[in-house]
C-alpha cells in the first residue's frame, strides 16, 4: 500500500524556455502547492432539453504555493525570469590577448557578471575594452519585455554582447558567475523565442518523491520521482510578502497556458 505524502516528499522545480532549461529547484513551505483545471462547457438545448454538450473556450489553468523567504532568489526567478548565481565555465578564450565579446552560455542581467571568487579579475566599466590582464567588462544590454536589463550573450563580433577579458599567458578558461535571463517556454507565432507578445512563460513542476527515498535539502539530485505534475507555459499574476517571527513568506499566484488546458501528470518525473 503507498505511504501517506506530506511536504517531505515533494519539491517545485522552475524552468526555462532554453534548449537547455535554466532550473531553481525549491522546497515549498506548507505542502499547499495547487492547481486549479478549468474546463467550461456549452449546453445545447431544444426546447429545454438538453440535446449536446460541447467544450466552450480554452480556459487558463490557476496554479498557487508558498515558499519561506530563505529562497529569496526565487522571488526574482519567478518574477522576472532570472536564475541568480549561474555559474558557468568559459572555454576556448585566446591567451596573452585580449577577447572580445566572448560568448556566454546564457543572456545576463546587466550587473551581475563576475568572475569566481578563485579567478583573478578587475572589473572595468560597461563596455570598456581591457588595457590590462586579468581586467573584464560586461558589454551593454537591453531592456527586456519583464523590465530587465539584459546582456545578450555575444560570440558574434561587437554589439552582440557577452563579455571582454585580457588573459594571461596559456590561460585559456574562466570560471564565471551571473543572473542568467531565461527564455519564454511560449512563442507564439511572429514572436521571438525571449517574448510571448508581452509576458515571458517558465515551466512548473511539482514532483513527489517516494516516501522510502525522499529528497534532501543539501542534494538536489537524492531521491527517487514518483510523478512530476507539470503547469506549462506558467506566468505570475501576483505575488504576497509576510513577516513572521521564524521565518517569512512569499505566496505566488499565477495561471498558465498547457496544451488542452489540462496539467501534465508524468509517471516517474518529468526531465
Amino acid at each position: 500500500m503507498p505511504g501517506v505524502k506530506n511536504i517531505r516528499q515533494g519539491r517545485i522545480r522552475i524552468q526555462s524556455g532554453d534548449p537547455v532549461p535554466l532550473e531553481l529547484i525549491t522546497e515549498f513551505t506548507q505542502g499547499d502547492f495547487s492547481f486549479t483545471e478549468n474546463f467550461p462547457t456549452n449546453i445545447i438545448r431544444d426546447r429545454g432539453r438538453i440535446r449536446e454538450i460541447n467544450a466552450g473556450d480554452e480556459q487558463p489553468v490557476d496554479w498557487s504555493f508558498s515558499a519561506t523567504f530563505i529562497r529569496e532568489f526565487m522571488h526574482r526567478t519567478l518574477r522576472d525570469k532570472v536564475w541568480s548565481g549561474f555559474a558557468e565555465t568559459i572555454l576556448g578564450l585566446t591567451p596573452a590577448a585580449v577577447n572580445l565579446n566572448v560568448a556566454t552560455g546564457y543572456p545576463y542581467e546587466q550587473g551581475s557578471f563576475e568572475f569566481d571568487a578563485a579567478e583573478t579579475g578587475v572589473k572595468l566599466a560597461i563596455g570598456a575594452a581591457p588595457g590590462a590582464v586579468n581586467e573584464f567588462s560586461e558589454e551593454l544590454g537591453t531592456l527586456d519585455i519583464e523590465n530587465v536589463i539584459v546582456v545578450p550573450v555575444g560570440g558574434a563580433g561587437p554589439g552582440s554582447g557577452g563579455f571582454n577579458v585580457e588573459q594571461p599567458a596559456a590561460d585559456v578558461d574562466r570560471d564565471v558567475v551571473y543572473d542568467a535571463v531565461g527564455a519564454t517556454t511560449l512563442v507564439l507565432p511572429g514572436f521571438p523565442a525571449d517574448c510571448s507578445g508581452g509576458r515571458k512563460t517558465m515551466k512548473l513542476i511539482l514532483d513527489i518523491y517516494d516516501s522510502c527515498d525522499p529528497p534532501l535539502f543539501e542534494d538536489p539530485a537524492a531521491g527517487t520521482i514518483e510523478v512530476s505534475y507539470v503547469v506549462d507555459n506558467a506566468f505570475l499574476t501576483s505575488d504576497t510578502f509576510a513577516e513572521a517571527d521564524e521565518a517569512d513568506t512569499i505566496s505566488f499566484t499565477g495561471q498558465a497556458l498547457p496544451v488542452g488546458g489540462k496539467v501534465r501528470i508524468v509517471p516517474g518525473g518529468e526531465p
